[in-house]
């Protein structure tokens, strides 16, 4: 890359992220040769629940780190 000034930016889709807090840690370097920043950056997140993903259990805490919207039916089979 040319030297100078640059932005990133990321974005998370919604509803992956399950409802807990998360620190998201920045770094650069130049791989196997020096650190640019002396110590991460890090940012804290507190992910809340949205009342989309398990409405069907108030007060449930997802265990996982993910928590994806899937699409899914079921059908009773006689």
């Amino acid at each position: 890359m040319r030297a100078g000034r640059y932005r990133t930016a990321a974005t998370i889709p919604a509803n992956l992220l399950a409802a807990r807090p998360y620190e998201i840690r920045i770094s650069a370097a130049i791989h196997n040769l020096r650190e640019l920043v002396p110590a991460p950056i890090r940012i804290n997140v507190d992910v809340q629940a949205s009342g989309i993903v398990n409405r069907a259990y108030p007060g449930y805490i997802s265990p996982g780190a993910l928590a994806p919207l899937i699409e899914w039916e079921s059908s009773h089979v006689s």
